[in-house]
């Protein structure tokens, strides 16, 4: 697994922020983003380490220092995580990198992937109330949920995912987070509430690689007859909104004609949901079909304004 692994729940694919949070420790050394050259994220990363090597203004204990990073990388990528996790608490000790808070949730990370879940609460705890500001506190907290769930403590990883959503709103794993709660509510024997989030990870992150471990925890409550609550209409529509801003063209295409085959919408309802029905078409570039529809509910529009909006989208489709 990658050093920049989001292990368990979900991966973490935002390597910029490892890029910028390593090279902010660094550029007192060396200008080094103004040295790297166009790559993919995790090479950027490793030249980071590479250029501050060669750099002949550092002294011999951050020349050491960064050799011991550079280790610790190169290892929690190959799976080494005894190893990496060694080598990351040297580099918190010896404290003359200025990127400690970076080292200091790795080697968590560390702990985590050994099983040793009571140590990576704990050092995860420091990351959350020792760097206030670093760029690894939303995954840091995240974790920590993790830790405290595998550890046993549901009811206060419970408290640390729901501060999580309130705190980072724009955290770039929500997922994760969902499921985390879903099976928080299971072990506290929330079982509706957990097949809500269930269902609403299922339908909100189709490609999600547990979704079939969620699909599964979902069908055995469900065959115990507890059974997801109805979605209102106000969830129908913002998650047909997140599933085309996320480009998953096609999966909001078949959510939105589910939803159409409901009966409890109201009629203006029903025409919002074929809007956003004939904009994911357009989006996943089905213009015959999006045009469609365009035609159909320009006719019905509730307002002149929805007329209006709807033209402008139907001359795009063209």
């Amino acid at each position: 697994m990658s050093c920049w692994a989001w292990a368990e729940m979900t991966i973490y694919s935002e390597l910029s922020h490892a890029l910028t949070r390593c090279a902010a420790g660094l550029l007192f050394i060396v200008p080094l983003l103004a040295l790297l050259v166009t790559g993919d994220a995790r090479s950027e990363a490793k030249a980071i380490v590479d250029l501050s090597l060669n750099a002949k203004v550092v002294t011999d204990a951050q020349t050491t220092a960064l050799k011991r990073l550079k280790s610790a990388v190169e290892l929690f990528e190959a799976n080494e995580y005894r190893e990496a996790g060694h080598l990351f608490d040297e580099v918190i000790r010896k404290r003359v990198l200025f990127v400690d808070d970076f080292a200091a949730y790795w080697f968590a990370e560390s702990l985590f992937h050994q099983g040793r879940y009571a140590e990576a609460v704990k050092q995860l705890r420091v990351v959350v109330q020792d760097y206030p500001t670093s760029k690894w506190q939303d995954f840091a907290l995240a974790r920590l949920g993790d830790a405290l769930l595998a550890s046993g403590a549901w009811h206060e990883a419970h408290e640390i995912y729901v501060r999580h959503q309130q705190k980072y709103p724009d955290y770039p794993h929500p997922g994760a987070l969902t499921l985390g709660l879903a099976k928080t509510k299971m072990k506290m024997e929330q079982y509706r509430a957990a097949a809500d989030l269930l269902n609403k990870f299922i339908v909100e992150f189709p490609r999600h690689a547990y979704r079939e471990n969620a699909e599964r925890m979902l069908k055995r409550l469900q065959r115990r007859g507890v059974m997801p609550q109805r979605w209102s209409f106000e969830d129908v529509e913002s998650t047909a909104h997140s599933l085309r801003r996320r480009r998953l063209h096609h999966e909001s295409i078949r959510f939105v004609e589910r939803s159409l085959r409901r009966t409890d919408f109201t009629p203006e309802q029903l025409w919002t949901l074929k809007y956003l029905h004939a904009r994911a078409l357009l989006s996943g570039r089905q213009f015959r079909q999006a045009i469609a529809v365009f035609a159909d509910i320009e006719a019905t529009a509730p307002s002149p304004a929805k007329m209006r909006l709807t033209h402008k989208w139907r001359s795009r489709a063209y």
